[in-house]
């Protein structure tokens, strides 16, 4: 059985907004951070084609379109951020060799609450959930790409590359939280006028190893691991000191163990993603509010 290829579309977006506040930098600085205060809410739209694949198996391809909310509910004196994650909303669309367009609203990741603390440059420091007792899976699985990752030092000169090495938790993703080992490589692309609005935009490319475990239907413990390759495109835009739009493409080789006293039994395969996340509304603890607009909207649907 072979698997289709999935062709990356990288799709740039850009927000025709009134600045905020925006980071001070000259031409040859550029500034990459995270910044929120207690209050803050974000709500991003992800959109998402995944496919699965695994020997003597069905491949399966995925659309999904998820709704995700995220609130800066404290910060902490030393300047530490604790962000709550849930999925609001999703629609998945499955199909395969023998499964054609099944749509499905319904996740066990759906309204799931989970935090971590980050620092501004994205730094991991303590993580939890609502609830650590039932094991679950976000729709992307355990090594979907993460939202807020790891910039490394605010502020950079524009023509030099920077590169981070580092280990993180990713309990947005899966609870038990998965662990990513990874080393990235980022560099500046130039700024993007749009509709008079400067956007800051980087990218990266990253190569780690991950590790989990997973939980079948019947209660089953089972260990994963992962060896990941991935690319991402991101903007920083003057709405919030987050991505206002970011793109990545991974691929995942993965293997499951059902019994580690016996590294025989198992299942190889590859996952492919492709995700878009774009910021579709803020709601600052000042009480101002900021919504996509519609013609954003409209070339989202487009896609």
């Amino acid at each position: 059985m072979k698997t289709g290829g999935i062709i990356a579309l990288s799709i740039v977006l850009f927000f025709a907004v009134k600045p905020i506040y925006a980071i001070k930098s000259n031409k040859d600085t550029v500034c990459f951070k995270y910044l929120f205060s207690k209050g803050d809410s974000l709500t991003y739209l992800c959109r998402s084609r995944d496919s699965i694949y695994m020997p003597y198996r069905e491949t399966i391809v995925r659309l999904r379109k998820e709704m995700i909310e995220v609130i800066c509910d404290s910060v902490s004196p030393d300047g530490l951020f604790r962000l709550a994650e849930t999925l609001k909303s999703v629609e998945i669309t499955e199909s395969g060799k023998e499964v054609q367009e099944q749509t499905r609203f319904e996740t066990p990741w759906l309204g799931r609450k989970i935090w971590f603390w980050i620092d501004s440059a994205g730094i991991r420091h303590s993580f939890g959930a609502e609830d650590t007792v039932n094991a679950a899976n976000s729709p992307g699985g355990a090594f979907q790409p993460h939202l807020f990752f790891t910039l490394g030092p605010a502020c950079r000169n524009s023509k030099k590359s920077w590169d981070v090495d580092t280990t993180v938790d990713l309990p947005e993703n899966s609870i038990p939280a998965p662990m990513l080992k990874y080393y990235s490589l980022f560099r500046n692309l130039p700024p993007t006028d749009t509709l008079g609005q400067k956007c800051r935009t980087g990218q990266y490319s990253l190569t780690g190893q991950g590790s989990t475990h997973v939980f079948t239907a019947q209660g089953d413990k089972m260990r994963m691991t992962a060896v990941l390759a991935q690319f991402g495109r991101f903007l920083w835009g003057d709405v919030a000191d987050a991505p206002a739009h970011f793109y990545a493409t991974t691929e995942n080789k993965f293997t499951i163990t059902f019994d580690e006293a016996n590294p025989d039994e198992k299942i190889t395969g590859k996952h492919y993603i492709n995700t878009y996340y774009t910021l579709k509304e803020v709601r600052f603890a000042d009480g101002r509010t900021w919504k996509l607009s519609d013609s954003m909207k409209k070339a989202i649907k487009k896609r």
